[in-house]
């Protein structure tokens, strides 16, 4: 068997080298999979291919965590050996798998260990083909020598003097300018342009891509290329760098700055400049004073200025501005710089492949990349791009089967000509949806799925591969209607089932409302770039075009309206006008009079908001009156933050305290769904007898799920089921439909919300036709209530120390090199805003409701007694006893009878699920601190590695005895049934709940918070906040607790949308799916 691994990577023949890890591994038992993976990993460490290495590490990633993971044979739960974890995380991913080995030999094989070493094969596959790249970059034709320049004497580089001299009259210098088109791609083959992809499957990697010039529909600017650079000389010498859509500059005098990309907003320039040559990569770290090198460059003493603009494209496009306005950059600096020989028209072929490879070297320099179609718009008109075969001579031969740079194959006007590019014009509607999301977990899924070959993706790559020929002759032919269905079927039938999270509900809807209202005249979608949501494209027949361009515009709107809260839009969406562009990238050269430079907006600093918050009606007054800002609790805590009294080092447990794990019988067991059939009956019992309602709290905005952006994630729809988009809050429903479909009850179920979250979750309740307690509709069968926050926080500008300690002392993945040092300069960055806004200071930017915080989730339950939710229950129940609460992301969460009979049996008053530790799991887990077993947040442990020595993870999910609980704050049933009437039992309450809520730790903790600015232009926002959480209610020794260990299934969290496909594909999804009722 490990001989058809080794034969599968190695095979030169299709059949077998395409062969699925699915097929090699069906059947294979717990010591037959260990075998393999021991002969696989020697194969890892001989081969000399990187390819093979690559893919061997795949393999071993994909046995380790689908598995033996999840092999029944498998120990659930153990520990991490620290020193692996922490080798892992400073990317010594040899000596991490090396340790994690170790482990397995000696026979401690378990789920946990096996999670940490599939975690580092994986990051370690990333690694070989990151330095593929990095090294076909720098060894490749066009830029090697820019690598190899010794030293100043060898800089070969001289700006033509009529470049540098004044005009005599006008005394400007002549100015020199050049504009690029901006790519489409009516198919890409399933992103086969990646490098990964095009480097190791050249056949498979094509692209037909268009270059066009657009203008914003409606408005009264003409079509244009939308990427400008202008360059002149200047007499200061310093390299004047300005961006003008971004309203920032920046006059770089030294080398350290040019080569700092993390500090503003100019990456990209001074990346242009890097890899233009001007300043040679080669540079960086070199005691060269800037001005000599612009000596050597000019021939006299002086600078130069490069101003950049972008024209009406928002952010999110998907028509790769970013690397054309880089490609752009580098032209006009490898002109002025005597690089390219022509100072105005076009390029030759080599010139555009020599800039295409330094654009490529820019990305990486910045810190980013996509694949090489994006610099497509340096080629002119309507052109297929292919993967090369790399042969003898060329860096990547023997290394790789394709090289970096692909080929580019023009049609020209004969083959396709004026008329038939009129009918693409006439039936091509080009919009904007307005949202923007990071691609990059896209396109990491598809360089796994690529080379694990998953049966059902490679099936659907094939489909793409076969399609693309066809999508090619529609366009050659101008038959749009074909196209169009074309499109289409390669939207839904490759594109999608290689990777579905590229679709959404926002476009899901948007296509079939068009398709509803415009019938027949409705010919395809196309999907641009690496997801939808942003730039996309339909095919209309010609006739209705204009009519379809403006309701689009009306439909995108609704939607938008529609799902505000529940997708990252950026800005407003928008149809865009355009045509073909027949010279790609040109130039033209100012002289005299006619050298001005393009206007710079004088307030070159300001950042005027976006229209998403300058429409924004809440204050910050209204926010703080309606929903329970405590000023004087406020000033005391912020008070105690710049004392130094607490704060990221403080919220740990002092070192003296003993942190061990628990022991296997120390707490109940229900990992593989198997229990005491007295517990069935004892659950069971009490959901009959309706003894039972669920509390799912929804009141954070998910700051990981979209990376700070103001995101409703309850109301998410992130995944289609039954046809239909489901949201977070929409799946926790039918789990509970299905618990009262089986037991002839129906089941309260409460969401509690914040002032983030309470109006956008009652609108979606409302629009979607659910029944909530004042709202009239029968979509749910129980109640459904909303228990609103009483306790807001207010964010804060963080402590400079404690930046520092998030990012010097907590442990973090160390990204590639080049990355880490642009991460380091953004972190520098950061600490000096902070430091001139005023740490600690009230965070007083952006929208006015995202300055505030819900205080953490211990407010949850005590909220539910505070409002009079809980009294409501009550009254409408009398025979309720038990709550189950758990956060919104964990998806597997139920009322399962078996624990709640274990939690009825063990009488506690809490009883916390826990499930076995995962490599992935990080924020604490149950230990026993100074003898006493409780849940301790990754935060407050005293060290790094004391997390990976406890088998556990807090799912956070508890069942709660309501009079046992009531009875530990002082109250009981009459007390909070009283207070729901009268002021004076609601104060007593309230002054109960307080006594409790003095005992809870606060944590300061740092979340990132997204500013919208121009027009879809971000910043990311470190704020602090203060949060108490309900598990610390554990550590109270006269409060009964008790643990259950739990599946994974039922307590993994979905965090990130990059944990989306394995949930998928593990399992996780289709338990889920079997514990719930849709409508």
């Amino acid at each position: 068997m490990s001989n058809l691994l080794v034969e599968t990577i190695v095979s030169k023949d299709d059949f077998h080298r395409n062969r699925s890890i699915n097929s090699l591994l069906k059947n294979r038992n717990n010591a037959e999979l260990l075998k393999l993976v021991a002969e696989l990993e020697g194969f890892r460490k001989v081969s000399k291919n990187l390819y093979h290495k690559v893919r061997a590490s795949f393999f071993l990633f994909a046995i380790y965590r689908f598995y033996l993971q999840t092999d029944r044979e498998t120990t659930r739960h153990g520990r991490i050996p620290f020193d692996g974890v922490k080798a892992a995380f400073d990317r010594d991913f040899e000596k991490s798998i090396n340790i994690f080995l170790k482990e397995i030999e000696e026979g401690r094989r378990n789920s946990a260990l096996f999670s940490a070493i599939a975690e580092s094969y994986y990051k370690l596959s990333f690694k070989y083909l990151l330095d593929q790249v990095k090294l076909s970059i720098s060894q490749c034709s066009e830029n090697f020598h820019l690598f190899n320049i010794k030293s100043l004497d060898d800089y070969p580089f001289s700006v033509l003097p009529e470049l540098t001299t004044p005009e005599p009259e006008t005394g400007f210098y002549p100015f020199g300018f050049d504009t690029s088109p901006v790519r489409l791609d009516p198919s890409h083959s399933g992103w086969s342009d990646i490098f990964f992809l095009g480097m190791d499957f050249p056949e498979g990697a094509r692209v037909v891509n268009l270059s066009v010039n657009l203008k914003i529909h409606g408005s009264a600017d003409p079509i244009l290329p939308p990427c400008e650079c202008y360059c002149r000389f200047i007499q200061e010498p310093v390299i004047h760098l300005i961006s003008i859509d971004l309203k920032s500059s920046k006059k770089i005098t030294t080398l350290t700055e040019l080569f700092n990309f993390g500090n503003d907003y100019l990456s990209l320039l001074k990346a242009g400049v890097v890899a233009s040559g001007i300043v040679p990569p080669c540079f960086e770290g070199k005691n060269i004073p800037l001005k000599e090198i612009l000596f050597k460059l000019l021939g006299k003493q002086g600078g130069i200025e490069v101003i950049t603009r972008v024209n009406g494209i928002p952010k999110g496009s998907r028509l790769a501005v970013s690397t054309t306005l880089l490609s752009t950059v580098i032209t006009r600096l490898m002109r002025f710089s005597g690089q390219i020989k022509n100072q105005t028209g076009s390029l030759t072929e080599e010139e555009r492949r020599t800039v295409a490879s330094r654009a490529i070297l820019g990305e990486w320099l910045g810190g980013s990349g996509g694949g090489w179609q994006d610099s497509g718009g340096l080629w002119p008109g309507i052109k297929v791009i292919t993967g090369k075969l790399s042969e003898k001579g060329e860096p990547e031969f023997g290394l790789s089967r394709g090289c970096l740079l692909p080929r580019h194959n023009l049609f020209s006007r004969d083959e396709i000509p004026g008329k038939i590019e009129e009918k693409i014009l006439n039936s091509m509607v080009l919009v904007h949806g307005g949202i923007s999301q990071d691609v990059g977990p896209i396109l990491e899924m598809v360089t796994e799925k690529y080379l694990l070959r998953h049966e059902k993706e490679w099936e659907a790559r094939k489909k793409g591969i076969c399609l693309f020929d066809e999508i090619v002759d529609a366009l050659k032919t101008g038959d749009m209607k074909r196209l169009g269905s074309l499109t289409t079927r390669d939207w839904e039938e490759s594109i999608q089932q290689i990777i579905p999270w590229v679709n959404n509900a926002f476009t899901d809807d948007l296509i079939n409302k068009a398709k509803d209202e415009f019938g027949d005249n409705y010919w395809g979608f196309l999907m641009l770039g690496g997801m939808s949501g942003g730039g996309m494209a339909f095919i209309v027949n010609p006739e209705i075009k204009d009519k379809f361009k403006n309701r689009i515009a009306v439909i995108m709107r609704e939607l938008k309206q529609t799902y505000a809260y529940s997708f990252p839009f950026i800005t407003e969406s928008v149809v865009y006008d355009f045509e073909f562009n027949h010279e790609g990238i040109t130039a033209q050269l100012l002289t005299g009079s006619n050298a001005r430079i393009p206007a710079l907006c004088q307030d070159s600093i300001h950042k005027t908001p976006s229209a998403e918050f300058a429409n924004e009606k809440t204050n910050e007054e209204d926010v703080k009156r309606k929903y329970g800002f405590d000023s004087k609790s406020h000033e005391y805590t912020r008070t105690m933050l710049k004392k130094g009294e607490i704060g990221l080092a403080r919220n740990r447990l002092s070192q003296e305290d003993e942190i061990h794990d628990v022991n296997y019988d120390e707490i109940l067991h229900f990992e593989e769904e198997i229990a005491g059939e007295e517990f069935y009956r004892t659950g069971m019992d009490a959901i009959k007898k309706n003894e039972i309602a669920v509390i799912t709290f929804a009141g954070g905005m998910g700051s990981r799920w979209t990376h700070g952006a103001a995101v409703v994630k309850p109301i998410n729809p992130f995944i289609k089921i039954n046809g239909k988009y489901r949201t977070f809050l929409e799946i926790h429903l039918a789990k509970s439909r299905k618990t009262a479909e089986s037991c002839g009850k129906p089941v309260q179920h409460v969401f509690t919300t914040s002032y983030l979250t309470h109006d956008a979750i009652v609108n979606y309740l409302k629009r979607f036709n659910f029944c909530c307690k004042a709202i009239d509709s029968d979509d749910y069968e129980g109640d459904i209530y909303l228990s609103c926050a009483q306790t807001i926080g207010h964010r804060v500008y963080p402590m400079e120390r404690d930046l520092r300690f998030l990012l010097k002392e907590q442990l973090q993945q160390k990204p590639d090199e080049n990355i880490r040092k642009i991460q380091e300069a953004q972190h520098l960055a950061l600490i000096e805003w902070v430091k001139s806004r005023g740490e600690g200071d009230d965070y007083a930017e952006n929208n006015p409701a995202l300055r505030f915080n819900p205080p953490g989730h211990w407010y949850e339950i005590p909220n539910l007694i505070k409002n009079g939710t809980l009294a409501k229950m009550l009254r409408d129940n009398p025979s309720l006893k038990y709550l189950l609460c758990h956060n919104i992301d964990t998806m597997g969460a139920y009322i399962e009878p078996f624990l709640l009979g274990m939690h009825i049996f063990e009488q506690a008053c809490l009883t916390f699920e826990v499930t076995p530790r995962r490599v992935e799991d990080r924020g604490g887990g149950l230990a026993k601190v100074n003898g006493h077993i409780r849940l301790v947040e990754g935060l407050a442990l005293p060290k790094e590695e004391d997390e990976y020595r406890l088998s556990y993870y807090n799912t956070l999910t508890n069942w709660i005895t309501i009079d046992s609980l009531l009875e530990f704050f002082g109250l009981d049933r009459g007390s909070i049934l009283e207070a729901d009437k009268h002021a004076g039992k609601k104060d007593e309450v309230t002054e109960a709940i307080h006594r409790i809520e003095k005992r809870i730790p606060t944590y300061v903790t740092i979340k990132n918070v997204q500013y919208l600015w121009g027009t879809g232009q971000e910043d990311i926002h470190p704020v602090a906040q203060f949060e108490k959480l309900w598990g610390d209610m554990t550590a109270f020794r006269d409060l009964k607790v008790s643990y259950i260990g739990v599946s994974r299934y039922c307590g993994q969290q979905l965090k990130e949308p990059s944990q989306l496909d394995r949930w998928l594909i593990d399992g996780s999804f289709e338990y889920v799916k079997s514990k719930a009722i849709f409508k």
